[in-house]
């Protein structure tokens, strides 16, 4: 996995103290941390050290007999974490540390178990647990507002990492990675298996055009294997191979666990720790990289990638390329200055990414420096061009690396790099979830490094950027490092049309091949290998010993914030909503677009998407870019639509956001007014070449999330919002951009007469979060910014938005299947009630994963609630199936009505979904949250609605509303989004097919 090394690295929490125990430390709860040198629980206190940008401290354990490593992260947040985390690296293509991620947790000698996972998730009071794999680490994460409920899933885990029953029970290698099955003995032969199927879908052109350059720039090297697994190389794995893995990797002296959070006894989880790894001895680290062999010429390589037959291969290409630093890695200080060039030219204000946008209007761009590599090296990499610009893209690169090592960079692009480290600072506590805003980062810079604190040196250093500039390193940095280097590669994927026929072609006559060299008994065998259902499993006792948290104990309580809401005389409506930050908050601008027909709102939305992508009367497109980096922290200019006063009624606006210190206020507004009334559309080149970049973006939003355009098009069908943001964001935005790509005159009339009318305060919202102070200069600043509009009375515009047809399928460029079944509950006619969500998750982790999962291949079924209270939704995540899915989706009202299931067992439900609502949100955060609930009007005590309406579910109560989903099942929508072959074969199913990119000439009704 590439890591690209940015400033806004993460928002992390910030961090306090809490206890610590032994001679040189103090009693847990004392709110002191144990001293250098004191031992607890087997492990000693080698370092201790501030985490000046969360305020944290970090105190660093080791293990006595093993050399393990605990890194405990004190602090003051009631969201606490656990994380178990081992060096793992690939061998090969197989995807042998993916499995094992997978299997570790099915089942071990403690917790014996293979469903016990989804029953964890979904049965007790924690707000995350998840396991992941990446090229140089794999980590088992779990999170819980309870101490007490974390040590437990703490136990667990290290359970499973350490005695994971894969090592005596074969059958969960073969369900995991991969298998052979037959419906009977005249049906074809299939290879099956969890991360098998996982990764068919997961390898996209551009996650294989990152293998591809990693195999041509670091041949034998561990990164130039993928370590989630290649198709067609799994098969090649063997249980032993798998269990040899586990025995070279999972063991104390390869592992560092973190702890983080409000911690009373985290001295108990030390002793859990300790009651493990003091079973194993000592253990030499694990080399990696044996049989890296580098590079001593460049290389220049081009590699199909297959499509279905009639795709349109413009724009879908991916070249990387690899700048070599020999002699660079273990020179830390080198490297974090190659970091710093590398997140300064990834700003897309910087001239690295200003030229590439000239020279390839419709890419998309990074660059940051690899890692996780044997020798560095800084990694371009263009999304979204064409098979034959790879010399043009390595030239532009090359070109602009030495303009700016000779002239350096733009001041105002050092002083916003400046200001975004000072947000981070503020904004430190507004990341809810510590395992992705602290954990990763601890935990991955630890595993390239390893050094434990790398994660927080590197964020320290990013302070420097300014002084370093002023020292002129930079340049010399780049002249001496990236400017015609001795070394590269430059690594082109390109699309194949017709390939992917030829592919699925070839696998299945490898399969019959392979079928027809087996004996009527190994047929047999499969055969009923492949009727076997897997058992159920009664885990009432295990979940019994996991739980740790009583319903009836659950505090009734949210956050409430102060706020205000007044509409002048002016016509504009002014609310504020008080947070406890300090000197920075966040602006909302909202113009009404009610008035907008069913052109200029997709004019709207072109519109917003182009702001600040053209010239204004003042500034170049170049210009604006530096500014907006500089002033607009975080801007958004898009389109947002509400529901009105009944769900056929929509409220649409035009919204501009951005989040800025109190001292940039007055600059922020001014640049937005620019943008907003002086951004010219009359460069026809230009904007012909934007309006191509927005298509492609289109296309690969769609492509790589079908199933958000399923769940719009569905939800849709009962709620005019949904249906309209469908409208905006999707097939008919490509269409309507399809229409005027070869038209630009016509687009940038259409473009001014919204950019008129949209910019009236007639309806405007002007909306802010901060502190008292940050509110009362803003509001002097949003009245004189909307002073200086007119204030014309627009009359309403209809919207003549149709309605889905009740069955879809789409045709994708994706090689991953997604059903889904969703219906609003206006149009099932059905009151929203929170108790749905524990039926929700009930019936994902009873029926859905049991049937779809562990029998069916489907990698992720879901039922639960959208957008807190829209609708009810089944998805289907990389399913190789579809009429079987939605046959399992029918099925599932009588199912839901015939479970048997008991208060206490329904109760963990209830604490896991409870535990989602009152997880804490950020200052800043929340008071968005309750910004945004304002101007949409929603009921205040929804939440805690919900939360009561949790707590009354019962046995009873579950059974009724297995009605809900028999009216989802009559009267939903039915989606299907897969390739071009999976749509076409199911063609009978649906009462519409939508091919929006022209895959295998198949026809669009």
């Amino acid at each position: 996995m590439r890591k690209l090394i940015a400033v806004l690295t993460a928002l992390v929490m910030m961090l306090s103290a809490a206890g610590g125990l032994g001679e040189a430390g103090a009693e847990p709860g004392s709110g002191k941390t144990p001293e250098a040198g004191a031992v607890i629980q087997g492990f000693e206190v080698v370092e201790k050290r501030d985490f000046r940008m969360a305020g944290a401290e970090l105190v660093l354990f080791e293990h006595q007999k093993t050399g393990a490593k605990v890194m405990y992260i004190a602090n003051e947040d009631t969201n606490r974490a656990f994380q178990l985390t081992f060096l793992t690296r690939p061998l090969d293509d197989t995807g042998l540390p993916h499995v094992f991620e997978h299997a570790t947790l099915y089942g071990s000698e403690k917790f014996p178990s293979k469903t016990l996972l989804f029953n964890a998730t979904y049965q007790t009071y924690n707000t995350y647990i998840n396991a992941y794999t990446t090229d140089a680490m794999t980590g088992y994460p779990v999170a819980s507002l309870s101490e007490a409920q974390l040590l437990r899933l703490a136990e667990w885990y290290t359970d499973s990492c350490f005695h994971p029953n894969i090592m005596t029970d074969e059958s969960i290698f073969r369900t995991q990675a991969w298998h052979y099955e037959m419906a009977d003995a005249g049906s074809p032969l299939t290879r099956e298996g969890t991360v098998y199927s996982e990764m068919v879908g997961a390898l996209t052109l551009e996650r294989t055009a990152q293998d591809n350059a990693n195999r041509v720039t670091f041949p034998g090297a561990a990164i130039s294997y993928n370590y989630g697994g290649v198709p067609k190389a799994i098969p090649e794995m063997t249980w032993e191979s798998l269990k040899a893995y586990h025995d070279r990797y999972y063991h104390p002296s390869n592992c560092i666990a973190f702890l983080y959070g409000a911690l009373d006894h985290y001295d108990e989880f030390l002793g859990m720790l300790d009651r493990e790894f003091s079973l194993h001895e000592k253990k030499e680290p694990v080399g990696a990289d044996e049989g890296y062999q580098a590079l001593e010429a460049p290389a220049e390589v081009k590699i199909a990638y297959a499509t279905a037959g009639g795709t349109d291969s413009r724009n879908q290409s991916t070249v990387i390329y690899y700048i070599l630093l020999p002699g660079m890695k273990g020179n830390v200080e080198e490297e974090r200055v190659i970091d710093h060039v590398c997140s300064l030219l990834n700003s897309s204000a910087s001239p690295l990414m200003q030229q590439l946008k000239k020279a390839l209007p419709t890419g998309s761009f990074s660059i940051g420096r690899e890692v996780a590599a044997p020798d560095d090296a800084v990694i371009v990499i263009a999304n979204h061009v064409n098979e034959d610009d790879g010399e043009l893209f390595r030239r532009t690169v090359n070109e602009a690396l030495l303009e700016v090592g000779r002239n350096g960079f733009d001041a105002t692009l050092i002083d916003a790099q400046a200001t975004a480290l000072q947000l981070q600072n503020k904004l430190a506590m507004e990341n809810g979830n510590p395992v992705l805003g602290v954990i990763n980062g601890l935990a991955y810079n630890y595993a390239v490094t390893g050094n434990p604190f790398a994660y927080v040196e590197q964020l320290d250093a990013y302070g420097r950027i300014e002084s370093e500039y002023a020292d002129g390193v930079y340049g010399e940095a780049i002249l001496k490092w990236l400017v015609d280097p001795e070394i590269y590669t430059l690594t082109t994927t390109y699309p194949a049309p017709g390939e992917k026929e030829k592919e699925d072609a070839a696998l299945a006559a490898e399969l019959e091949a392979v079928k027809a060299g087996m004996s009527a008994e190994e047929i047999d065998q499969i055969v009923a290998e492949t009727a076997v259902e897997p058992a159920a499993e009664d885990n009432s006792a295990l979940m019994a010993r996991l739980k740790a948290v009583d319903v009836t104990g659950l505090p009734e309580e949210i956050r409430t914030y102060d706020s205000t809401d007044e509409t002048g005389e002016d016509g504009v409506r002014r609310i504020s909503v008080t947070a406890g930050v300090d000197g920075v908050g966040q602006v909302n601008l909202l113009f009404d677009a009610r008035h907008l027909g069913m052109d200029e709102i997709h004019y709207l939305r072109l519109f917003t998407r182009l702001v600040g992508q053209m010239d204004t009367a003042k500034h170049t497109k170049e210009e604006l870019s530096v500014l907006t980096a500089r002033y607009l922290n975080g801007l958004t200019i898009g389109v947002q639509v509400n529901a009105g006063e009944t769900q056929e009624e929509i409220q649409p606006w035009m919204v501009a956001q951005w989040i800025s210190l109190d001292e940039d206020l007055e600059a922020g507004y001014e640049l937005v007014k620019e943008l907003l009334e002086e951004t010219r559309f009359t460069d026809a080149q230009v904007l012909r070449e934007r309006i191509a970049a927005q298509k492609t973006f289109v296309r690969s939003q769609i492509s790589s999330t079908p199933y958000q355009l399923n769940l719009y098009r569905g939800l849709g069908r009962g709620i005019m919002a949904d249906r309209c943001l469908d409208y905006l964001n999707f097939t008919a935005y490509y269409d309507f951009l399809t229409g005027i790509e070869e038209k630009p005159e016509e687009a940038a009339e259409g473009l001014k007469r919204v950019q008129e009318r949209i910019l009236n305060r007639r309806g405007a919202v002007t909306g802010f979060a901060g502190n008292e102070k940050s509110i009362e200069l803003n509001a002097k600043l949003a009245d004189a910014f909307m002073a200086d509009l007119p204030a014309e009375e627009y009359a309403k515009a209809e919207l003549t938005l149709q309605a889905a047809p009740r069955s879809e399928g789409l045709i994708a460029d994706t090689n991953s299947g997604f059903n889904t079944l969703t219906a609003s509950f206006e149009e099932l006619g059905i009151q929203v009630d929170g108790g749905l969500r524990v039926t929700a998750a009930l019936a994902t982790d009873r029926i859905l994963v049991p049937i779809l999962r562990d029998q069916m291949g489907v990698y992720t079924p879901l039922c639960g609630i959208f957008n807190e209270d829209e609708g009810i939704y089944l998805v289907s995540y990389r399913d190789p199936n579809v009429k079987e899915t939605f046959d399992v989706y029918a099925r599932l009202p009588e199912m839901i009505a015939e479970l048997e299931v008991d208060q206490e067992t329904l109760n963990g439900y209830i604490l896991s979904e409870y535990s989602a609502l009152a997880k804490p949100a950020g200052e800043l955060t929340g008071a968005l949250e309750e910004l945004n609930r304002i101007v949409s009007g929603k009921d205040a005590g929804r939440k805690l609605a919900w939360m009561r309406q949790l707590k009354a579910v019962t046995p009873e109560k579950v059974r009724e509303s297995a009605e809900a989903f028999r009216k989802l099942v009559k009267d939903g929508y039915r989606g299907t989004a897969a390739g071009a072959g999976t749509v076409q074969e199911n063609a009978e199913l649906f009462e519409a097919i939508l091919n929006p990119f022209g895959a295998a000439d198949a026809e669009k009704r």
